[in-house]
């Protein structure tokens, strides 16, 4: 015991002479230490910063530090990000660390830019997050307690698509990072093209033996988006869903919220609550524009692995010929067969046009037998309950069960092939108006 009081107070008395320093000797000095605060920066995120000035205030038993007029400078040469103020937040444990307990920014000017070879640079550092660059600015930055920019405005810069700068007002953001947690908050205002102001919040988690932070292309966890008012067609010049998705969206602007989730770094599912208005979007090169009047209601992708899920619940639509969809529910489970898991899948829906249906399932990039079948066999009516199943390539069923119900089902008859000998042969008749109960196999 008498030992242990001893050990405690020798830290006590280290402690009480590091306090002392501190705030008689290099509070009253602490412009002095801004050369080498610069080369300390440097090193910590591999790119040139300069301070205008530096102040602490001494409240307590760690001084807050605040710097003005702070530059941070990308490889080439260009002022990725200005701040006016810093404020830099200690506390023991981060000192005994050799990190910050609160890093707060004020009105930042800050420059995101994507260069020709896709690296992302932000504020001049490369955060693009991947093992072929310098991971030690994005170390840094996703290491630090709680990272809180206020009023701020950035500009993004794509030299990869060559496209006009776009510039967000406003910008508030948080960043809280812990054990290996990471939670991200964005609020900022678009121009006046774009829509009104939207907020963006991700929780992810990076992997449990991974020594850097950095890698957040390694990361897996949600993101949430809330855009209250937005013209989506902005997009496409600045996100290549052509080359990611295969979709080429032309036109759409409304409100709208998305749920998507990621693991490691790869979409797992997205899930959208949207209401627009003039939509167009190509999904393929030799298909038809997917286009609607007006969009309302809930759609689900989730990416199981191998195949896909695709999900509408209360879904509304007018699309641009005037066909009106009731809002009904949809539900397509397909396993392409890779990864050795069995290929098949499953329908389930209700209330559901089918005009409308063979309409939109011509404009979607599904097997060309498909497509072949809804041309060849036109078909109308309402389905109110229905549930399919299949086993076996889409276009080519090895087994599969349809239980329906439908009412006002019209199927236009069918005249067979002529013969080579010239015999006339029977076609198939058409039914117009039928209600009917079908379980088939």
């Amino acid at each position: 015991m008498r030992w242990v009081l001893r050990g405690l107070g020798v830290v006590l008395l280290v402690l009480m002479l590091a306090w002392a320093v501190l705030h008689w000797f290099i509070v009253p000095r602490i412009d002095e230490f801004r050369p080498r605060l610069q080369q300390l920066a440097l090193r910590a995120i591999s790119a040139p910063v300069s301070i205008g000035a530096l102040q602490a205030e001494s409240n307590g038993l760690v001084p807050t530090i605040v710097l003005r007029d702070v530059r941070v400078r990308d490889p080439a040469g260009r002022t990725g990000l200005r701040v006016p103020r810093v404020l830099v937040t200690f506390s023991v444990l981060s000192l005994v660390r050799g990190g910050l307990e609160q890093l707060v920014i004020d009105r930042p000017e800050l420059e995101l830019r994507r260069t020709a070879d896709g690296r992302l640079l932000v504020g001049g550092l490369d955060l693009s997050g991947d093992a072929e660059g310098d991971t030690a600015a994005a170390d840094w930055f996703f290491s630090q307690p709680e990272f809180l920019v206020r009023g701020g405005r950035v500009r993004w810069v794509d030299e990869r698509r060559a496209a006009p700068p776009v510039e967000l007002q406003q910008v508030d953001f948080v960043a809280r990072n812990r054990f290996g947690s990471h939670q991200l908050r964005l609020d900022a205002t678009p121009e006046i093209g774009w829509g009104d102001r939207f907020a963006l919040v991700g929780l992810f988690r990076q992997p449990l033996l991974s020594r850097h932070a950095g890698y957040w292309r390694e990361w897996s966890g949600s993101a949430y988006a809330d855009l209250v008012r937005v013209d989506v067609s902005q997009l496409r010049r600045y996100v290549d869903l052509k080359t990611d998705w295969g979709v080429d969206l032309q036109g759409g602007h409304g409100a709208l919220r998305a749920w998507v989730d990621l693991r490691k770094g790869r979409l797992a599912a997205v899930t959208a609550d949207l209401a627009l208005g003039d939509v167009s979007a190509t999904f393929g090169p030799a298909l038809e524009p997917l286009a609607f009047a007006s969009l309302a209601g809930r759609l689900g992708w989730r990416n199981p692995g191998s195949g896909m899920e695709v999900s509408t619940r209360d879904l509304r639509f007018v699309d641009a010929d005037g066909l009106a969809w009731p809002g009904g529910n949809v539900q397509l489970r397909y396993n392409d067969g890779a990864q050795g898991l069995p290929a098949g899948g499953a329908l389930v829906g209700d209330r559901l046009d089918l005009a409308a249906l063979a309409k939109i399932a011509l404009r979607l990039p599904l097997p060309a037998a498909v497509h072949a079948q809804l041309l060849a066999h036109p078909v109308q009516g309402m389905v109110d309950q229905l549930n399919a199943r299949w086993s076996g390539a889409l276009d080519a069923p090895i087994d599969w069960r349809v239980q329906t119900t439908l009412t006002r089902l019209r199927i236009a008859a069918r005249p067979a092939p002529p013969r080579a000998d010239g015999r006339a042969v029977e076609g198939i008749p058409g039914v117009e108006g039928a209600a009917l109960v079908l379980d088939a196999t």
